[in-house]
């Protein structure tokens, strides 16, 4: 088996984020199928910058390892950059220089998975297996944001293609991502790993359940819609339409005793504002999930398969979502999931089942139909035969 290097700009273990999520779910995918793995990591979590901690190696499992680096002044770059919603060109900066030991890692690899285009740089050997691991069509995501914002998103699919062109192998997480760069990149090969999520995750948690809801200020009778948000450009656009719609709907939320419950990094801290809740970054999402009725997925802007929406297909709870954020699933209006848009969300509160029958309908169809994303060997199949293919011919 081989020795894969992957590089990432942030820390990936424990994963907190869908990103995260996204490549803790191939590394360890790739270990079970024997593959030793090396997550080489540019910088840490707040808390750990903010003390000082050094760099540091963790054991992750038998097979899985990751070297954070820390080094301060990249750190502050990396927030003023974030603060700014400004894409992560620090890391490519950064990789440009590559420090002693990300060389050292990349003399021990056979292959190379960058994760991000903005984590790619010209370090490997003529040998060595590269792979670019996608997350999303990234120009597309910067390209929500305000007009003077264009150039940014120009720059960003420049950095994209010129990765994709730069590597042996594109892994995407959709089939709007394949499709989307095989026509920038026609010469290139492209493989499909969607994202996976961990079923076990979301059991055994029923017994926190009332314990969260009363944490975070939810009545025993009121349904809570739940949004799960890192601070990500669409997830912001995502939350101030709920900000918005909670102040101007008040009345309608109220009558309907619903709750809209926002939790993670797209908030800076808590807030209660009536019908609209946010907890802020949590240490953990899993519990909310059981906290909540219904998964809320409002985005109207991005790419990629929506880590949260597994989730919550995960979690078995019905779905509501917006075209959107249900790309790459397998979903149908009104049998297993509700979509919505912003003109239609008002009336589709107004309608949602609220039957038990009707909502275990809802959710065991959904789990039925995109089984694929909760299996991660599986997800990671061909990404393991694509590394095993290259191995067994330098090795021959």
């Amino acid at each position: 088996m081989a020795n894969v290097l992957i590089i990432s700009a942030l820390q990936v273990f424990p994963p907190v984020s869908g990103g995260n999520y996204r490549t803790a779910m191939i590394a360890e995918g790739l270990a079970a199928y024997g593959h030793s793995i090396r997550v080489h990591s540019l910088i840490g979590r707040k808390q750990d910058m903010i003390r000082g901690k050094p760099r540091g190696t963790a054991k992750i499992s038998e097979r899985v390892t990751e070297s954070v680096q820390r080094p301060k002044g990249l750190w502050l770059e990396a927030m003023l950059s974030y603060k700014r919603n400004r894409p992560p060109f620090w890391a490519t900066k950064a990789l440009n220089n590559p420090s002693t030991h990300l060389k050292s890692d990349a003399e021990w690899a056979d292959t190379i998975i960058f994760d991000f285009p903005f984590s790619f740089c010209d370090i490997a050997k003529p040998h060595q297996l590269t792979i670019l691991n996608t997350h999303n069509i990234e120009a597309n995501i910067f390209n929500v944001l305000a007009d003077q914002q264009k150039n940014t998103s120009i720059k960003v699919s420049e950095q994209e293609i010129h990765a994709i062109n730069n590597v042996n192998l594109v892994c995407c997480s959709s089939f709007e991502e394949l499709t989307y760069f095989s026509a920038a990149a026609k010469n290139q090969r492209f493989i499909i790993v969607p994202n996976c999520v961990d079923r076990s995750r979301f059991q055994d948690l029923s017994i926190q359940r009332e314990r969260v809801r009363y944490q975070i200020g939810l009545h025993a009778q009121t349904r809570a819609l739940l949004f799960p948000a890192s601070r990500y450009a669409p997830n912001q656009e995502g939350f101030d339409f709920l900000s918005n719609f909670a102040e101007r709907n008040f009345a309608l939320l109220d009558n309907l005793d619903l709750t809209l419950v926002v939790t993670g990094s797209v908030t800076k801290k808590a807030l209660n504002a009536g019908r609209l809740i946010a907890t802020g970054p949590v240490p953990e999402i899993e519990p909310y999930f059981r906290a909540a009725d219904w998964g809320l997925n409002p985005i109207f802007k991005g790419s990629g398969t929506s880590i949260k929406v597994a989730e919550m297909i995960a979690a078995e709870l019905p779905l509501l979502t917006t075209t959107v954020g249900s790309r790459g699933f397998d979903l149908t209006n009104r049998e297993d999931a509700i979509f919505f848009d912003r003109e239609t969300f008002a009336e589709t509160l107004k309608i949602l089942p609220i039957t038990h029958l009707s909502l275990s309908k809802m959710t065991s169809q959904a789990a039925f139909k995109n089984a694929r994303y909760f299996d991660p060997n599986l997800a990671v199949e061909s990404l393991h035969h694509a590394i095993d293919h290259s191995f067994r011919v330098i090795r021959s």
